[in-house]
């Protein structure tokens, strides 16, 4: 009896290590994840390889407990890029767009009078809108479309057709844009894989609404 009383501490301590193992393992494929995100969209210049990424990003997120190394995510990251890098045209677009938002929400910031909440909702509203199409479209084009154009088609009717995972995506948006707020550094290093985690949970959550 007392060497079973003996043995318990022991068997709490193991389970304890092995549990923060597994915790830092998963912050470090955590990191890996959103650095190769980053280290992709780079290489495209960010309006060529918008699309690709975030694509990639999801598959490689939806293996994430199942990579053993930072060796694993980089030849998964570099073979399903390359899968999907031909969506130029598309990223091209998105970014374009984006772009464009970005930099009228910064003079619209700068504006006074009652217009400029108007002009900033409207632009806020867009950028939302055009955020959450893309990250449909993306999983569109990673499940069933090899056409973009197709892909968007059903990324926006989802927004209305899928109310539920609208709302969910809202709130992922919001926490990485909080995050970007709070630390920059945080938000390199664990946005890009948070929302590819949270988008594959809510997408396979709710794909039968």
């Amino acid at each position: 009896m007392l060497a079973k009383k003996c043995n318990a501490p022991q068997l709490n301590e193991r389970g304890a290590v092995i549990t923060l193992q597994k915790i830092l393992t998963t912050v470090y494929n955590l990191i890996i994840i959103s650095f190769y995100f980053w280290l992709y969209i780079i290489r495209g210049m960010f309006i060529y390889s918008f699309i690709p990424a975030i694509v990639t990003l999801m598959e490689v997120s939806r293996l994430i407990y199942h990579l053993k190394s930072d060796e694993e995510i980089r030849r998964l990251y570099q073979s399903k890029f390359q899968l999907y890098k031909q969506h130029k045209g598309s990223s091209f677009v998105v970014s374009f767009l984006l772009i464009i938002l970005a930099t009228s929400l910064y003079f619209v910031n700068g504006m006074v009078g009652s217009l400029q909440l108007i002009l900033y909702i409207v632009l806020l509203y867009m950028v939302i809108l055009l955020l959450l199409v893309t990250s449909n479209a993306s999983h569109q084009r990673r499940l069933v479309y090899s056409d973009m154009k197709h892909a968007f088609i059903v990324g926006f009717l989802d927004i209305i057709k899928k109310p539920q995972q609208t709302l969910y995506l809202l709130a992922v948006f919001t926490i990485c844009i909080g995050i970007g707020i709070w630390n920059l550094v945080a938000f390199l290093a664990f946005v890009p894989a948070l929302y590819g985690i949270s988008s594959i949970y809510i997408y396979n959550n709710t794909v039968r609404e």
